[in-house]
């Protein structure tokens, strides 16, 4: 094969695919950007507010039904993830002290490791400082 006849093939669309390859290539993007999100993020600090509404309690384990959708609102908007269902996570705070990353997981798919190491780290927090 030439230089040219080379170039010429390795220089095609999508559409001059062949049709099996085709539904691959989106599937691809998406996995590659997933990659990309996943060595780029970082955990950050969440920003609380001296002058707004009253925060979360510092101990997890005080929270009421309401503080947890307080919190799962304001993690998945801290970190862009997609709503998290509510219905979910009708509990409080005890009842998420005793859940694991796979109840977590299986929960919220998207985000649910996020989720769990950001509630242990709080909890963590209040158990040791207090």
């Amino acid at each position: 094969m030439c230089k040219q006849a080379y170039y010429r093939a390795t220089r095609r669309t999508i559409q001059q695919w062949p049709i099996c390859w085709q539904p691959v290539e989106p599937f691809l993007r998406m996995q590659a950007e997933m990659m990309y999100e996943a060595q780029h993020w970082e955990w950050r600090e969440p920003q609380i507010s001296e002058h707004g509404p009253p925060y979360l309690p510092k101990d997890p384990r005080s929270w009421s039904r309401d503080d947890v959708a307080r919190w799962l609102r304001d993690m998945a908007t801290l970190h862009q993830l997609p709503q998290v269902p509510i219905d979910r996570f009708l509990m409080n705070g005890k009842a998420l002290c005793l859940m694991s990353m796979d109840m977590f997981l299986a929960r919220v798919p998207l985000g649910g490791k996020l989720l769990y190491k950001d509630f242990q780290l709080r909890l963590g927090k209040a158990m040791y400082t207090s």
